[in-house]
């Protein structure tokens, strides 16, 4: 038995020496077009308000927004797309003040973004038009977004919250009643049937129009298209666009339009940090939360189960760890994805081992027999 063991890690470690690198390699040919910058606000003493910065890229007129509060000394970071144009404007819940942020900014890397807040003078004051005063500030700028530590995106609570939030709108609105209404359709609902055992006719008998509306959109479609795969932000955005034309012509449409576009943005970002796809309807448990895009999934747990029902795991990873020590450089969220999960790679690699091919093949034919 030992003599087996010790030619199984040895077949072990030359699977890995050559498949390795090739791992390595599919991970640092991804590279992020996202960048993360920090916005501080320097404020004049007595200065207790919120500052809500409206960040919209002129390229894809997508609008991010982020808060500024007392409470995080008005400083936060966001994900943008590198070397962009974005117009910043600052809203400021009391119009007595102004800032002294530049009309555009380009971020070409990682930087700090330091402006300002100022008092309004009288003179300035006098000067504004009417349509330049304070506005009522919409839904998803009244709240304060959470930051995701592992991958620095705005938290997916955040991100959900904030959009059905303002698709809460179309409930019962006769405006959007023709628009929604092509959600609620047959194939629609047969899709919605056939993706988990869990979805019922009764689930789906007692969700509003509305609600069937936020699963496709927020669900079903980004997963679809994540699925099929996408060359870049841009291209995978397209692919949602021509939905969202019923909105122009409905009064407040154009707000859904923009929410739906960065939470689709959202998607992306958080597929490229994480290779997993987030689905709001689950509750999820440990780092870089998700659902891998993998139809395999049954079968890798299976083999995973095999392995840890060996007793092999740790000298596993001690082979892995040996052959391959920690590298002291910046990584992107992909290569911590895959040293987080070395042991599931390492799984990926066993596959090819005879012995574990053939205890899967035996499992399942046991299991037809006895059907």
């Amino acid at each position: 038995m030992k003599r087996i063991k010790k030619i199984f890690l040895s077949l072990l470690t030359v699977l890995l020496v050559i498949a390795s690198p090739k791992v390595v390699m599919a991970a640092e040919i991804i590279e992020d077009p996202s960048v993360t910058i920090t916005f501080t606000a320097h404020v004049p003493e007595g200065f207790n308000h919120d500052i809500i910065l409206k960040i919209t890229n002129q390229s894809t007129d997508i609008i991010q927004t982020l808060g500024l509060a007392e409470s995080v000394e008005y400083t936060r970071s966001i994900m943008v797309l590198r070397d962009s144009v974005y117009i910043i404007e600052p809203i400021i819940e009391n119009g007595d003040y102004i800032t002294d942020m530049e009309e555009s900014y380009t971020f070409a890397s990682e930087q700090t973004v330091e402006f300002n807040v100022l008092g309004n003078t009288e003179e300035q004051q006098d000067t504004k038009s009417p349509e330049d005063g304070t506005s009522e500030i919409p839904y998803h700028e009244e709240n304060d977004i959470d930051i995701d530590e592992l991958t620095g995106l705005e938290s997916a609570d955040s991100v959900f919250e904030r959009f059905t939030g303002v698709c809460s709108v179309m409930e019962d609105n006769p405006d959007y009643e023709d628009y929604i209404d092509i959600y609620s359709a047959q194939l629609i609902k047969q899709e919605y049937l056939k993706d988990k055992d869990t979805n019922t006719e009764e689930a789906w008998e007692a969700m509003t129009p509305t609600e069937r509306y936020i699963l496709h959109i927020s669900y079903t479609l980004p997963k679809l298209y994540l699925f099929k795969g996408a060359d870049s932000e841009k291209d995978f955005l397209e692919n949602v666009e021509s939905k969202l034309k019923g909105l122009e012509d409905i009064e407040g449409g154009d707000v859904i339009r923009d929410e739906v576009l960065a939470l689709w943005s959202w998607h992306y970002k958080y597929y490229l940090h994480t290779g997993m796809f987030y689905d709001f309807y689950t509750d999820y448990q440990g780092e870089y939360a998700g659902t891998p895009l993998d139809e395999s999934k049954g079968e890798m747990e299976e083999i995973k189960e095999i392995i840890s029902d060996s007793g092999m795991e740790d000298e596993i990873r001690e082979i892995i760890e040996e052959e391959y020590p920690p590298r002291e450089e910046k990584e992107n969220g992909v290569i911590v994805w895959i040293k987080n999960n070395i042991i599931t790679l390492s799984i990926l690699v066993i596959v090819g081992i005879a012995l574990i091919a053939a205890v899967v093949l035996v499992r399942h034919k046991k299991k037809r027999d006895t059907e």
